[in-house]
């Protein structure tokens, strides 16, 4: 169910590639972004600024391999529930941003 991949120095396996990792790590992410509602929407920014700027990147380094519609169709087909559930967990994490907005 599992495969690793070997990094270049000595073989070790140091990556387990597992979906119960990224189901867990997209979880955790999910959280981290809706506790926004407890830090005054500062911790959903942060997080959603790092990953758009991750996404960015690496769109980036791929059309420079590849073209961008190649980088779209790879990183799409299992980005789309992630990036999905990030949206949605960071308008809850954005709430208080918005009840400041609305009522001072």
């Amino acid at each position: 169910m599992s495969t690793s991949i070997d990094n270049d120095i000595g073989g070790q396996s140091d990556l387990l590639i597992n979906p119960f990792y990224y189901i867990s790590h997209n979880i955790t992410v999910n959280l981290y972004v809706m506790s926004g509602i407890l830090t005054f929407g500062l911790s959903t920014i942060f997080t959603l600024f790092l990953n758009g700027y991750d996404l960015g990147v690496i769109f980036f380094g791929f059309s420079e391999i590849n073209s961008f519609s190649s980088a779209v169709l790879h990183i799409i087909a299992h980005g789309i529930f992630e990036i999905l559930g990030l949206v949605i967990s960071g308008s809850i994490g954005s709430t208080p941003l918005y009840f400041f907005y609305c009522f001072f």
